[in-house]
């Protein structure tokens, strides 16, 4: 639909809609509010009988050569997704003075800006939230759209069926691969208090863009801050391009730590885009299950092959992967393998070097025949730095699939311990990284398990971790 031809008034008075009847159907009402672009104001559809918010592009912003057209494919971007989490645009039009507007559905409920002004949020809410607003950019996803500026002030919380509902607004700047683009290529397009590095750079941006946001927004809500800050604007920008995010724990001192959150959100605020999650729904769900009550979920038992489920119903027989006992045996006689190789190897080329006493019992070799079962291993209070040139040692094999959780934990920590480590092999840091993935995965964490199975694979490790990715839900 073109634009009447006339020239957009230079300027307009306060209220200029209130009143009238557009494209004979909706009627316009009070002024809901206005920003630097657009004004919006309540309006109701005289045949449905339903109210909308009428959102129109001001005067003042009409000569600009891109603004009509950026308002009209907002509408036409918007209207393709249909999803809870997004705001619903129903129609588009053009007002007897020639200026654009889109009727869109009304919500009523608080914006997430506003909310935030009073503080962090809490856990639960923050779940909510950033599920919700990861359920709705897929949706645009899924219809070749990103929105590229997610941002407090463009999420409004409604309530609906007694429940807090986040949906997100504004897609004026959104892109989608079709059309004629209204930018130029190296032109910087959004918010600058949110763009990903790959918008700061002006470089070709896609749907991992918005995941970077999705990680900017859940560390606001968290500590009511953003993991970059700097005197100015620009130099904000810089340290995205050049500055890991600052931790959780920095932003919000005594903020409950945990480091299953914070790697999901640095992986999320990863500077590279290939470094994110392959979706938004995978990180959305990652934080979401970050979030949970206690941090950690009810282990899941998992059914033997052919076996019945909790529920009595026959469940599918599942390839052979990690439950298969010539599993346990690989990964035992690979355990030993490698550390007798870094023992042979190391001690010429790092004399002095803090070692093993070969003669105790390898952390990885089954408990000696008289002692009883090894005692827990209680988890340190923080995972220490291994000294320069220590050779770490692996977890016993038995600890990391033990039944007692406390062991599993003391077990995982170790190996992190050990994927942490500058002196070992890549090998090892494989193993350690495959260890830490097999404890997560029987907690029940399956989403941070698929992050420690990606370091593996990253190391070169591949059965292991390609066998345990099967076995992931």
């Amino acid at each position: 639909m073109k634009p009447p031809a006339q020239a957009a008034s230079p300027s307009i008075p306060a209220n200029p809609l209130t009143g009238q009847l557009l494209d004979g159907k909706y009627q316009v009402g009070a002024l809901l509010g206005s920003g630097g672009m657009s004004a919006v104001y309540l309006a109701r559809h005289v045949h449905l009988g339903r109210p909308c918010a009428l959102k129109v592009l001001l005067a003042g912003r009409a000569a600009h050569p891109d603004a009509a057209a950026r308002f009209e494919r907002e509408a036409a971007l918007a209207s393709r997704i249909s999803h809870p989490n997004v705001c619903q645009v129903h129609d588009f039009g053009w007002t007897p003075d020639g200026l654009p507007w889109l009727a869109m559905e009304y919500l009523e409920g608080e914006s997430l800006a506003t909310l935030l002004e009073r503080g962090p949020l809490p856990r639960e809410q923050v779940a909510v939230i950033a599920a919700g607003c990861a359920a709705g950019l897929a949706a645009a996803h899924a219809a070749g759209i990103v929105h590229r500026d997610l941002k407090p002030a463009n999420v409004m919380l409604v309530t609906r069926s007694g429940a807090e509902l986040p949906v997100i607004l504004d897609f004026g700047i959104a892109w989608a691969p079709e059309g004629k683009t209204l930018t130029r290529d190296g032109m910087m397009v959004g918010t600058p208090e949110v763009m990903s590095p790959e918008q700061i750079a002006g470089d070709p941006v896609d749907s991992r863009s918005d995941q970077y946001q999705l990680a900017l927004l859940a560390c606001r809500m968290l500590t009511g801050r953003l993991p970059f800050t700097a005197n100015t604007t620009q130099e904000t920008m810089v340290m995205r391009l050049t500055v890991p995010p600052a931790r959780l724990v920095q932003l919000l001192p005594g903020i409950e730590d945990s480091a299953d959150l914070q790697m999901v959100l640095d992986r999320g605020l990863a500077r590279r885009p290939t470094d994110r999650y392959p979706t938004i729904a995978a990180l959305g769900a990652a934080i979401e299950e970050a979030l949970r009550p206690g941090g950690e979920a009810t282990t899941e038992v998992l059914p033997r092959p052919g076996g019945t489920s909790s529920a009595g119903q026959l469940q599918e027989t599942p390839a052979p992967g990690p439950e298969e006992p010539g599993y346990h045996r690989w990964v035992l006689g690979a355990s030993l393998i490698v550390v007798v190789l870094i023992l042979a190897i190391a001690r010429p080329w790092q004399p002095g070097a803090e070692t093993v006493n070969p003669g105790q019992p390898l952390a990885t070799s089954p408990p000696p025949p008289e002692p009883s079962a090894p005692p827990p291993i209680a988890p340190p209070a923080a995972l220490p730095t291994p000294s320069p040139g220590a050779i770490p040692v692996l977890p016993d094999k038995d600890a990391v699939f033990s039944p007692d959780s406390a062991i599993r934990r003391g077990a995982r920590q170790q190996a992190e311990v050990v994927y942490r480590s500058g002196t070992a092999p890549d090998t090892v840091r494989a193993l350690a990284a495959f260890f830490v993935a097999e404890v997560f995965r029987r907690e029940g964490l399956h989403s941070t398990a698929r992050l420690w199975l990606d370091q593996c694979l990253a190391l070169g490790e591949r059965k292991l971790c390609r066998d345990l990715l099967s076995a992931l839900p």
